[in-house]
């Protein structure tokens, strides 16, 4: 993180590129369970850019994978809107409301 804000550049360009380096680390925090770094990466990259799905998609992953259900409903509904033919969302929304119904019962 440290070496993106080192850039003196600060561009469209050089904006893209860093929401999709934190993209990408959020990607890798995710899949070591690290969810309060990817939630850290991914909302860095959202005040980048808060129309970035994939970084809001990750958000709610990392979301979920720390029980904050309605967190990651939030998000999953943002990601929605701004992706609305994107039927893998609508997927990931169910799943979510799976897993905090199932969380509620136990």
């Amino acid at each position: 993180m440290s070496h993106l804000n080192a850039c003196k550049i600060n561009n469209e360009e050089i904006s893209k590129l860093k929401v999709v380096c934190l993209q990408n680390m959020s990607i890798c925090l995710n899949n070591t369970g690290d969810f309060r770094d990817a939630i850290n990466q991914c909302t860095v990259a959202l005040g980048i850019d808060d129309k970035a799905v994939k970084a809001r998609y990750l958000r709610g992953q990392a979301k979920l994978g720390t029980k904050e259900f309605d967190g990651a409903i939030e998000d999953v509904k943002a990601c929605i809107i701004l992706a609305p033919k994107d039927k893998g969302l609508r997927l990931f929304f169910d799943k979510i409301k799976a897993e905090k119904k199932k969380h509620m019962q136990s």
